[in-house]
């Protein structure tokens, strides 16, 4: 079997996107596909059409057509295969919404899914979970990576904050010069590196030097700045006007970047703050530099990928776990951790631990610690990974958190979806929950109103075609569950609400794995150590 090309185009033979495995011109393609619409009858039954050089596979998708083209020897049942496959790629990069505009924008992801079912003209062997895989290009040490990499850049700014500030203050205490008298009003111009100017003015005498001289003959008095060689001639000199600096200001006075924020379409910028940095409890990162407080640092990271059926069963559900551990330079590293003995069962979790570690020490007492006593963990900065764990039962849907149901019902006057989330998980509290329900596109003068909603906000994104109901915090005692309900004009089919995307984070895991403490291996003392949890979602949709 040898394909040509695969082609989206529309009923009039335009070509939309084209990806062509063998050796083609573009007008050889065109010519090919501008023919198509002639040679189709749309009486008949069959999905392919001959002609002396080549053959046409197709398949309608709405208002367009995916086809592939083909020699006429190849083997047309692989061929049906492997249309159904592009198929099914198709409507997962364009969300189900296979119009022309949706087409063109989702252009560059398409070929690439193309590139991934056939190669040089022949199908490989792949599903639509392993096109999934390879377009998402997840690397772990990449994020291993960039998360030491701006922890060093942090470390960096604060050792460069407490140096400007070290060279200031002996400064002050030399010259007697407060810091009112600072152009910029102290440390804070230093931080930012760029000089700012404040109704305060500094005169000084022939004998100094520089821009902060050794005189005595340092005083404030107006709001401008001048520099006079000595209080004598300074009287005799002519006013001269001076040139005034006004302040700054501090929020941006532009009226179109305000429309433009108030639409949705930029991000307003968030002002830094001048004191230590606070983390935020409902966003766990392991990036933060404060997460790194104690000698030794835990890091527990669980991320859920889960595909389930809006109908339940046929659960496509994976959990996987990692624990990382970080011990200072200096710091004592011959130490064991303690695991938590409330976690979850092996029966549901299966353990693996880096083969340096003693396995006895772990399945007896839930100890992570060295095979050979007398060695160390690795100290330094990075992170290394020490512990991982994924959970059994692929197809067990009683494992995830949260669980989301969609119910359109279509009517005479459009179609009306009813949106329902659950907590299923009572000991564990969600942050920033975001659910992306499609809508199908819609005309200009149509609407999706929102009926009801009991919890959160949302938002009606018309370029994307979908609503996001977003909630910050969900927990058993005040939302654990929640309704939204909308109506749609256009509602289509009822497939096109699916696949619905559920993101959210916790800084609680599914396995309630966690280190309680952490000792020395000599003498048994116990160590401080701090420890940063989180669970995200890789992918979580309904479908």
């Amino acid at each position: 079997m040898v394909i040509l090309a695969a082609s989206i185009c529309t009923k009039s033979g335009k070509a939309l996107v084209s990806r062509q495995f063998r050796d083609i011109s573009r007008i050889r393609i065109e010519g090919l596909l501008s023919a198509f619409p002639k040679l189709m009858n749309p009486k008949s039954q069959h999905t392919f059409v001959e002609t002396d050089s080549v053959r046409y596979v197709y398949q309608p998708l709405e208002s367009l057509f995916l086809l592939l083209i083909t020699t006429k020897s190849s083997n047309i049942v692989e061929d049906l295969d492997t249309l159904q496959l592009l198929s099914l790629t198709v409507k997962d990069q364009c969300q189900n919404a296979t119009t022309e505009d949706v087409v063109v924008d989702k252009a560059f992801e398409i070929m690439f899914a193309f590139d991934e079912v056939v190669s040089l003209g022949f199908k490989e062997k792949v599903n639509l979970d392993n096109v999934r895989t390879i377009l998402e290009m997840e690397s772990h040490a990449e994020e291993v990576y960039n998360i030491n990499r701006e922890n060093n850049i942090a470390a960096a700014k604060a050792i460069s904050k407490q140096k400007a500030v070290s060279m200031i203050n002996p400064e002050n205490k030399k010259t007697g010069i407060s810091k009112k008298d600072f152009i910029g009003g102290g440390p804070s111009s230093f931080e930012n590196n760029t000089p700012s100017y404040t109704k305060t003015e500094s005169r000084y005498t022939g004998s100094g030097s520089g821009g902060f001289g050794s005189s005595s003959g340092a005083s404030s008095s107006s709001s401008s700045y001048s520099s006079a060689p000595s209080s004598d001639t300074s009287s005799k000199q002519a006013h001269v006007p001076r040139m005034k600096l006004a302040p700054k200001s501090k929020q941006p006075s532009n009226a179109l970047v305000k429309e433009l924020i108030k639409q949705g379409e930029v991000q307003p910028e968030e002002q830094q703050p001048t004191g230590p940095t606070q983390s935020n409890p409902t966003t766990p990162n392991i990036n933060r530099q404060e997460s790194y407080q104690e000698s030794v640092h835990v890091v527990i990271e669980e991320k859920i990928r889960a595909e389930v059926d809006q109908e339940g069963g046929n659960a496509k559900i994976d959990v996987r776990g990692e624990l990382f551990l970080s011990v200072k330079e200096g710091a004592n590293a011959n130490i064991k951790l303690q695991v938590s003995k409330n976690r979850a069962p092996d029966s549901q979790f299966a353990t693996k631990l880096n083969p340096m570690l003693d396995k006895k020490a772990f399945s007896d007492d839930s100890i992570l610690c060295l095979k050979n006593a007398k060695k160390s963990f690795p100290s330094g900065p990075d992170l290394h990974k020490i512990f991982t764990w994924r959970h059994q039962n692929s197809e067990d849907e009683g494992v995830l958190p949260l669980t989301v149901s969609c119910w359109p019902n279509a009517s005479s006057d459009g179609t009306t979806v009813s949106v329902e989330y659950e907590l299923t998980r009572k000991d564990m509290e969600l942050n920033d929950l975001v659910i992306r329900i499609p809508v199908p596109p819609q005309d200009r003068n149509a609407r999706v109103t929102v009926d009801t909603i009991e919890q959160g906000t949302y938002k009606y994104d018309q370029k994307a075609s979908e609503l996001v109901w977003t909630l910050d915090t969900i927990d058993a005692d005040n939302n654990g569950t929640g309704a939204l309900e909308f109506a749609v004009p256009n509602g289509g089919d009822r497939s096109a609400f699916f696949p619905i995307q559920v993101q959210f984070g916790s800084r609680s895991t599914l396995s309630r794995i966690a280190v309680d403490s952490v000792v020395s291996v000599e003498g048994n003392e116990r160590i401080k150590h701090s420890s940063d949890t989180r669970l995200t979602v890789s992918e979580y949709s309904i479908v």
